[in-house]
């Protein structure tokens, strides 16, 4: 059975989406913190911490789950970090639509870049994985 909800989770929709793309591209109300007392963690964390291969996985577009979190303005907390944990190479793979990388991404999705979230990746980018 639980291997069956690991499958489900890499399962890909007619877009190329897995589950984890669309929890990436959830509007900013859902991760605002307004569900705080209901739920401990993000759906993003939730879903890598039950199937982190879904990180490497690429939409229709080519689009990794981390290039739809930045673009869709996800924090680097409960969200940003749970993708990179599980799938550091990710930040040196360039969004295909846009030949941004991820750092690149997150300088120029939003008027206010999450500044922690362009630290950890830049310090990611610049580690051995």
């Amino acid at each position: 059975e639980e291997s069956n909800l690991q499958n489900d989770l890499t399962e890909q929709d007619e877009t190329g989406k897995a589950p984890l793309h669309h929890a990436a591209t959830t509007s900013a109300w859902a991760q605002s913190g307004a569900f705080d007392d209901l739920f401990e963690k993000s759906l993003v964390a939730v879903l890598v911490d039950e199937n982190s291969t879904a990180c490497r996985i690429r939409d229709g577009d080519g689009r990794l789950p981390l290039h739809l979190a930045i673009i869709n303005g996800k924090e680097w907390d409960g969200c940003i970090e749970y993708i990179v944990g599980a799938y550091p190479e990710g930040v040196a793979v360039a969004d295909p639509k846009v030949g941004f990388y991820p750092f690149m991404l997150a300088a120029t999705t939003s008027e206010e870049p999450d500044e922690a979230a362009l630290l950890r990746i830049r310090d990611v980018t610049t580690s051995d994985f």
